[in-house]
């Protein structure tokens, strides 16, 4: 019998464990996953039914007594939770990837196991990040980790909160077999089975750096099993960014810096994509000179596997005062934008390696015509074309990171109409002509009711087949600024239904695409919406509500993006 089943444990309350289906033997093939769901630490026990065991393992991995841990699991078809130090796992990562590929859950331990206590929190919150990165580089994981337990379970409320902040959940245990004290294996596996009668249920904590723990393993589970205990594995909830994962596809956010504090929490749990804002008024000032402090500070604030799509390079709509007042010439007008596109996209490969994998390198290019845009000029004066600096930019941008995807990014090309054939055109010209692009960026703004900003979104089919055609073409797609407005009057939960309704066409038209490999809103949480601010007496457009509660909209895209 091999079973696997979910069950959702908020981590306020006990989980009413006890009934689920109970192997018809003392031994079951495999561990009963449960699910832990919400933003609170876990409790001691970890809400586990009486019989139920959790096994959890710290401060590995070690190539050896690991790896003979991981063998007597196998051999007895049970699932445990690792908790790992960041130092260890940087020098095996293969041993984390082999916890994985066994089924098993894995968590961060800080980087070289401290008491966080004992260091000023700045130094503390370091110490839980450089852990978690670790255990996210050696998994190669898409998707943020989440499992976190505290070396000696030393932790205050200041520090708690920072963890929370962090997206994390804290484990404890209430079956501590001190195998670090206890090196003879014999006496070990009587103290651990003496501590799980006494509690008979919750997490039991042992170490997989300890040998006689690897030598007391095989006795110690023949006899829970015989005496009737039933092991546990804990799973992290899915979130928009594992379901994302599962089909290849990203989920993300625009999201800065200076954006609301909560929406950060918010997006490390559930995102694993954020637009950072590279406009040029925020990084190029004045001439010669650049200020990346509000974008670095955004990428920073994000776990490592999360990635950054750079947004964007070119716009004429900002564009910096000192260039839209100044008398550039069109050449003059070339050089700059080539060094601001240089000096933009080499920062971040240089100092952020692999963590901005791709750039709206231009944003609207049909939007300005003529003096519209002082980008036409370098064109328009050396005789060519008005969009002549689409083809520097890109040029620029390819020369400065070869390994960034470049992506040219419009609104209102999601449907079939003469817009989208005009992206056609053009990216069908830049390939035929040799300039670098990858992908084409479907901005996706959209309204439902009467007198909205923006139009309803298109069909599914449509959509559907508009993307199509550019992956026809040998070009990603990606779902880059979608919210769905709602007049405030109109806000109730008829309209905030509808508008899921449109938010799930949108993702399921993404999911449907040969090769749309993002799904982005533009923001995290109502809060944020640029929609207010340009649009008066409409907002209500995002995934998550003005306090970043997730609204109807976010299951319908969780839905949507559901592996059936």
């Amino acid at each position: 019998m091999n079973r696997t089943i979910s069950l959702v444990l908020p981590l306020a309350l006990a989980c009413a464990c006890g009934d689920a289906e109970r192997p018809p033997s003392g031994r079951s093939e495999t561990s009963l996953e449960v699910v832990v769901d919400g933003e609170a630490d876990l409790p001691f026990d970890g809400g586990l039914a009486e019989g139920q065991l959790a096994l959890t393992f710290d401060d590995g991995p070690d190539p050896e007594t690991t790896r003979r841990i991981l063998a007597t699991l196998a051999k007895h078809g049970v699932l445990a939770t690792f908790f790992q130090v960041g130092i260890h796992v940087e020098s095996h990562p293969e041993i984390t990837r082999e916890i994985l590929a066994a089924g098993h859950s894995v968590g961060s331990h800080t980087w070289d196991h401290p008491d966080l206590t004992q260091l000023p929190l700045a130094e503390a919150i370091d110490e839980v990040k450089r852990g978690v990165a670790a255990v996210e580089r050696a998994s190669e994981a898409r998707v943020h980790d989440t499992f976190f337990r505290f070396p000696q379970f030393a932790s205050s409320d200041e520090l708690r909160a920072a963890v929370r902040d962090q997206a994390l959940v804290a484990f404890h245990a209430n079956i501590v077999t001190e195998d670090w004290l206890t090196p003879d294996p014999n006496e070990l596996l009587a103290k651990a089975l003496a501590a799980v009668d006494a509690e008979r249920h919750g997490i039991v904590l042992f170490h997989d750096i300890q040998p006689q723990t690897a030598d007391m393993l095989d006795a110690f589970l023949d006899e829970i099993l015989a005496r009737g205990y039933e092991t546990v594995v804990f799973r992290p909830k899915p979130t928009l960014a594992s379901l994302g994962a599962a089909r290849g596809i990203r989920v993300g956010s625009y999201l800065a810096a200076t954006d609301h504090p909560a929406a950060f929490p918010v997006a490390r749990r559930e995102l694993n994509l954020y637009t950072m804002p590279a406009f040029i008024d925020i990084v190029h000032p004045a001439p010669h000179t650049f200020d990346f402090g509000v974008v670095d500070r955004t990428v920073e604030l994000a776990p490592v596997s999360t990635v950054m799509l750079g947004h964007c390079l070119v716009y004429c709509d900002p564009v910096t005062a000192w260039i839209a007042e100044g008398s550039f010439t069109g050449a003059e007008l070339e050089e700059i934008l080539v060094d601001h596109v240089t000096t933009v996209v080499g920062h971040y490969r240089t100092k952020y390696p692999g963590r901005v994998v791709a750039w709206n390198v231009v944003n609207e290019p049909f939007s300005f015509t003529g003096d519209g845009c002082p980008w036409n000029r370098i064109g328009l004066e050396a005789g060519g074309r008005e969009l002549d600096y689409v083809r520097i930019a890109l040029r620029a941008a390819r020369a400065a990171d070869p390994d960034a995807k470049l992506y040219v990014n419009d609104f209102g090309i999601e449907a079939l109409n003469a817009k989208s054939d005009r992206m056609l055109r053009l990216v069908g010209d830049l390939q035929r002509e040799g300039v670098p692009i990858d992908g084409v960026g479907f901005q996706s703004h959209f309204s439902i009711g009467e007198g909205g900003p923006f139009p309803s979104p298109p069909p599914i089919e449509q959509m559907v087949a508009n993307l199509n055609r550019f992956s026809a073409a040998g070009l990603e797609t990606a779902v880059t600024e979608a919210d769905v407005s709602i007049r405030d009057a109109d806000v109730s939960p008829e309209t905030l239904a509808e508008q899921a309704a449109r938010f799930q066409d949108l993702a399921t038209a993404c999911v449907s695409a040969d090769r749309c490999v993002a799904f982005i809103t533009w923001g995290v949480g109502d809060a944020d919406s640029w929609i207010p601010e340009f649009f008066p007496g409409f907002g209500s457009a995002l995934l998550f509500d003005r306090a970043f509660r997730p609204k109807p909209a976010y299951d319908a895209v969780a839905d949507a993006l559901r592996v059936r």
